[in-house]
């Protein structure tokens, strides 16, 4: 993992190792935790100073991660090994302890990708199941609220949540990212289109969104209402994937993006732009 400014200026060209990562989750702490297909979730300081690796270990195939603010963390696993059932979501706490490995079990016609938490205690997964894309609500207790609550999305991947109950999702197989309400209502299915295979996407609470494009090599930037601010805000990023997630810190706003190859962490703007830090973090 690399760092970056924002104007592309390496700031730190070994920043942190970690092996095939995926998705990301800050805890509001100074704490990432990153999904590893290589079987873990380990955890790291935004510093980069590693704190437990692997802080989970075994686990399939992890791919997205989620974090309820009360010390629980929900894992997307795509290969669980298991002749029974389908892919599943672990639930487990922030220290590594295992909660529910198959807190969600789904079926065979599922793919888990993506998956956010709000602060009611819900949970929206990604899923391209083999009906079609679309957007799942369980509970953070594991009940499932509705199967589809957003449908006809195409090879979906990554998915982020504003502090307005909208949710924002990559639609890789199309190239847009599409808008939604959280009671599964479609605000604007083509929010932003033209992007090359989108994977990962943020938004940081200043209504700015983030799209990582895997075909590209670019994180973008734009505003929620989808005006175009710097389609590539950064570049010659190798293959990024999935996970993207904004990040509050006490001097910045902070973006981190994690894929195959990929990890890059983006500190965003501050409301006051003389104070602003920016960096990339890059895995190559």
């Amino acid at each position: 993992m690399s760092e970056y400014s924002t104007s592309g200026q390496t700031l730190n060209a070994s920043f942190a190792r970690l092996s095939s990562p995926l998705g990301i989750a800050y805890d509001g702490n100074g704490n990432l935790f990153m999904a590893s297909a290589a079987g873990s979730v380990v955890e790291y300081r935004t510093s980069g100073q590693i704190v437990s690796a692997p802080l989970i270990a075994g686990l399939p195939h992890p791919v997205g991660i989620a974090l309820d603010g009360n010390g629980h963390m929900f894992v997307t696993e795509q290969d669980n090994g298991n002749p029974d059932h389908g892919p599943t979501i672990g639930e487990y706490t922030t220290s590594g302890q295992v909660v529910s490995s198959t807190f969600v079990v789904g079926d065979f016609s599922s793919a888990w990708y993506g998956i956010a938490c709000d602060g009611q205690g819900h949970l929206f997964v990604v899923n391209q199941s083999g009906g079609g894309g679309r957007i799942d609500e369980y509970t953070t207790s594991g009940q499932l609220i509705q199967a589809g609550l957003v449908s006809g999305l195409v090879a979906p991947h990554g998915i982020a949540l504003d502090g307005d109950g909208h949710l924002f999702v990559a639609n890789f197989g199309i190239g847009t990212v599409g808008e939604y309400t959280t009671s599964g209502a479609t605000i604007n299915a083509s929010l932003i289109s033209g992007l090359n295979q989108p994977s990962g996407v943020a938004v940081d609470g200043m209504g700015h969104l983030f799209v990582s494009s895997y075909g590209s090599g670019t994180i973008g930037e734009y505003t929620t209402s989808g005006q175009v601010i710097n389609a590539s805000l950064v570049s010659g990023l190798n293959t990024p994937f999935l996970g993207l997630v904004a990040i509050p810190e006490p001097s910045s706003m902070a973006l981190t993006a994690m894929s195959l190859a990929v990890v890059f962490f983006l500190h965003a703007r501050r409301r006051s732009p003389a104070s602003v830090r920016s960096t990339v973090l890059v895995e190559s």
